[in-house]
């Protein structure tokens, strides 16, 4: 099965209006920004071209879902497009934003909902944060990437795996992990992974390997 979510670089901000910031900031205190993800999306065309190859974001560029059952469980994945109001610049935080509606969704028929995303909540604008952690504290856990550099966030209410990245210019400095999750138990096995040079072939570091157990309120059994 393969998966994919738009990030920043899939963004076509050559030829980008050199005010574009300062129209989406107006945008936003108007409380008009939903004016402007038309225009936003056509940002996105060489990536939603691609994704559609693939049956991906077909019906909306906000939110896909995808089922995939795996024996006696079924697992919903939830693709979020958070690409849209990036920039070049470190200027976007707190700019992101997906319409609130395609937030809500139901859940409850899934024994596991995983959901992958570009950016973290933390990037998202106040107007659809609630919305993103509502949806977060729902799901048995969340991938995220980024910063290019592994982490974990580990709440009360939710699991989120911030993975590193693949520098081909420079793979000793790349840093990703892999994430086994048992579907009985609900215990996730989260292994670094580096490259080794002397063999050169990405490794697992089975010394760095943990062991979470996902949240059992979020899980719908």
């Amino acid at each position: 099965t393969f998966l994919m979510v738009p990030g920043n670089h899939d963004l076509i901000l050559n030829n980008v209006d050199m005010n574009r910031f300062d129209k989406i900031k107006e945008a936003f205190n108007k409380n008009t920004i939903e004016n402007y993800l038309e225009k936003e999306s056509k940002l996105l065309t060489n990536f939603l071209t691609f994704s559609k190859h693939h049956f991906l974001f077909e019906n909306n560029y906000f939110v896909d879902c995808y089922t995939k059952q795996i024996e006696n469980k079924t697992i919903n994945f939830v693709l979020l497009n958070t690409a849209l109001f990036s920039s070049k610049s470190k200027e976007d935080k707190d700019f992101h934003y997906i319409p609130q509606q395609y937030l809500k969704i139901d859940n409850s028929s899934y024994d596991y909902t995983i959901i992958l995303m570009h950016h973290s909540h933390e990037w998202f604008s106040d107007k659809c944060q609630g919305a993103l952690l509502d949806l977060l504290k729902q799901s048995s856990l969340c991938l995220y990437g980024h910063k290019h550099y592994n982490d974990i966030c580990q709440t009360n209410d939710f699991v989120c795996f911030q993975n590193g990245y693949i520098d081909v210019n420079n793979l000793e400095a790349s840093q990703f992990s892999i994430n086994n999750l048992d579907l009985e138990t609900g215990k996730l096995e989260h292994i670094l992974v580096s490259y080794n040079t002397n063999d050169n072939i990405f490794v697992r570091n089975y010394d760095s390997i943990k062991v979470i157990s996902i949240p059992t309120s979020n899980i719908n059994k």
